[in-house]
């Protein structure tokens, strides 16, 4: 899970845990902390 600063995807990923979901992960620090470590992200038109 992930989500733009990663208290949300933590929450998400918590929740689907909680609810059975074995293999969940989380993407600490959200999606603008991959940005700034510089980890190879890709964008694509969804639709």
């Amino acid at each position: 899970m992930y989500c733009q600063k990663g208290l949300r995807g933590y929450l998400a990923a918590r929740a689907l845990h909680g609810r059975g979901f074995k293999n969940v992960a989380n993407l600490r620090g959200g999606f603008l902390q991959a940005k700034l470590n510089g980890l190879p992200l890709e964008k694509t038109n969804a639709g």
